[in-house]
């Protein structure tokens, strides 16, 4: 046998072995099923996700973060993934502010997006809003840093969404919340229409000055029925994601901010899933 041929045998071995053939078909199916607008970042995320079996999944390598945060009503998710982010070096993409960044830039595509403005974030529509966030988790400073991803997914169809876009993410962690204290953090506060800062009685800053007490009003989002049907909706996103990502981690979202952080923390520095 000559060594050529020898060598041939050698790699078809190599390939049989660790599904070269097949890996190479699932990738140009993939690419061709969703015509992705930039095929090397799709199929990067794509060679990059882990095993979708789960005993493979917990040996796959520790890497950069991917961290979905979920949160509903006064979770206070936004805040506490921007806080964290920045402590710990990695990239928060909110979705709400991606929202708010393309319906800013006066374009036609942009105008459309205004609609959506004043609803919550989780009533976009996904070929609104999940293009906007898929974009932003294949820009470079993600891939170097890692994203920590709120407001997106809502439900099971954007769930698809983002896995029909190969996008992955390698943890999850809810800041759960009880109703009724949502229900009361959001209805009892009150915000000052002229500087925009939102207060709440049982805060320490609860203001003193008259002049500010007797402006404070209730912001329209706040009035009880929109809190209450908001609380509805976020229940059913809840159990629809909770379900697509069986791997979550649960945390309450009562704690101290900093802590929150800190559990944050971990997750992203790669330490571990602990409580």
């Amino acid at each position: 046998v000559s060594s050529a041929a020898a060598r041939m045998e050698v790699t078809a071995a190599y390939a049989e072995k660790h599904g070269v053939f097949q890996l190479f078909e699932g990738l140009l199916q993939s690419l061709i099923v969703t015509k992705p607008d930039d095929p090397i970042a799709h199929l990067i995320d794509l060679v990059s996700a882990p095993p979708k079996d789960t005993a493979q999944a917990s040996k796959a390598p520790k890497g950069i973060p991917r961290l979905l945060l979920l949160g509903g009503p006064a979770s206070g998710a936004e805040e506490v993934a921007a806080a964290a982010a920045r402590r710990y070096g990695t990239v928060h993409v909110s979705a709400s502010l991606l929202l708010q960044a393309a319906a800013s830039r006066g374009t036609a595509a942009s105008r459309a997006l205004l609609p959506y403005m004043a609803a919550n974030v989780s009533e976009v529509p996904s070929e609104c809003l999940g293009p906007l966030v898929v974009d932003r988790l294949r820009s470079d400073d993600v891939r170097r840093r890692g994203f920590l991803l709120t407001g997106f997914p809502n439900n099971e169809a954007q769930c698809e969404f983002l896995e029909r876009a190969g996008i992955w993410v390698r943890s999850t962690l809810l800041l759960d919340i009880d109703e009724a204290a949502a229900a009361h953090a959001l209805i009892a506060s009150r915000v000052d229409p002229v500087t925009g800062t939102e207060y709440h009685p049982d805060q320490v800053a609860w203001p003193t000055d008259p002049a500010v007490l007797e402006r404070l009003v209730q912001h329209p989002s706040r009035a009880e029925a929109q809190v209450l049907a908001s609380l509805q909706s976020w229940r059913a996103s809840k159990a629809q994601l909770l379900a697509a990502f069986p791997d979550h981690i649960i945390v309450d979202a009562s704690r101290p901010s900093l802590a929150l952080e800190e559990r944050l923390g971990a997750i992203l520095l790669g330490k571990g899933v602990g409580p």
